[in-house]
C-alpha cells in the first residue's frame, strides 16, 4: 500500500495520511509551499508571484509569501479572474497527485457556485465574439493598425 497511484483510486481521500500530510499537532507550513503542493501553481516561483502581487488572502487579509498557515485558515486565491475561496484541511509534505492534493483544501459551497455560474456565463458568451477563419494578411494588418492609432489619439 506505499504505492501513492494506489491510494489516488480510492473515493475517499483524506488528510490524514501521513505519508503525504503534517499531521502534528501546531503544524504549520509556508503559503507559497502549500499553494504549490495543493497544485494551485504549477511552480513554487509561480506560488511566490502570485502571493506578492495581492492574489492571495489569508484569513481576509493579504499577506507574504513567507507567512505560515495551519490546517482550519481560510484562504482566497485569484487565478486569472477566477476567485476560489475554502478551508485549509491539511498540510501537504510534497507536492503529489492531484486527486490526493484535492484533500488539502476544502472549498465553500458558495464559492464552488459562484464559480460554475461565472464559468457558464464565459461560455455562454464567449461565442458571440467574432473569430475569423485566417489570419489577417499584409493589407488588413495595416488597416487594424490605423484604426488601433486613431483610436488611441483620441
Amino acid at each position: 500500500m506505499n504505492d501513492p497511484d494506489a491510494l489516488a483510486d480510492d473515493e475517499d481521500l483524506p488528510a490524514a495520511d501521513p505519508r503525504w500530510f503534517d499531521l502534528t499537532p501546531g503544524a504549520q507550513l509556508r503559503i507559497d509551499k502549500w499553494l504549490w503542493h495543493s497544485r494551485f501553481h504549477k511552480s513554487r516561483a509561480l506560488a511566490t508571484a502570485a502571493v506578492s502581487g495581492g492574489h492571495v488572502q489569508l484569513n481576509g487579509e493579504r499577506v507574504k509569501a513567507s507567512r505560515s498557515l495551519k490546517v482550519g485558515d481560510r484562504v482566497a486565491v485569484n487565478r486569472g479572474g477566477e476567485m476560489v475561496e475554502g478551508h485549509v484541511t491539511g498540510l501537504p509534505l510534497r507536492r503529489g497527485p492531484a486527486l490526493l492534493m484535492a484533500a488539502a483544501f476544502a472549498e465553500d459551497p458558495l464559492s464552488r457556485e459562484r464559480r460554475e455560474r461565472e464559468a457558464a456565463f464565459r461560455k455562454l458568451h464567449g461565442g458571440a465574439m467574432p473569430h475569423p477563419d485566417t489570419k489577417p494578411d499584409k493589407r488588413q494588418r495595416r488597416q487594424l493598425q490605423r484604426l488601433q492609432w486613431m483610436d488611441s489619439d483620441d
